[in-house]
């Protein structure tokens, strides 16, 4: 396996840490366990680290979509007096995973780290 860039490869760990921390975040503002936001979490980090060809876009796209997905809750969610907070984290955390999204698809040293082909994990030619 190629770290083809070192600095892009800290930086999409950086990203998956970060998914990491939300969804444990998650637990604690939301009252319960999500196992998809973890297990998306563990599959962002896992492929910062392996820097598997387009798989940057994958994550940054699925990213997105849960953004997309719940904005619009979470923008009414600031009307109620219960949930204004919680909602505030949430748009906040959005935020964050657009940013993530945009440097996962277009900072050059994470597209760089990104260039492995399987057969460069598996040692197969």
């Amino acid at each position: 396996m190629n770290t083809n860039n070192p600095s892009g490869r800290s930086v999409a760990l950086l990203i998956g840490g970060w998914f990491v921390v939300k969804a444990i975040v998650n637990i604690f503002v939301g009252g319960g366990i999500d196992f998809i936001a973890l297990l998306f979490a563990l599959l962002a980090l896992v492929l910062g680290f392996l820097g598997i060809k387009y798989t940057n876009y994958a994550v940054a796209g699925i990213a997105v979509l849960i953004v997309a997905v719940n904005i619009l809750g979470n923008i009414k969610g600031l009307f109620g007096l219960d949930t204004m907070i919680r909602s505030l984290i949430y748009l906040a955390e959005g935020f964050v995973d657009v940013i993530c999204a945009l440097v996962l698809c277009a900072a050059p040293s994470v597209k760089e780290h990104f260039t492995n082909d399987i057969s460069d994990l598996t040692g197969g030619q």
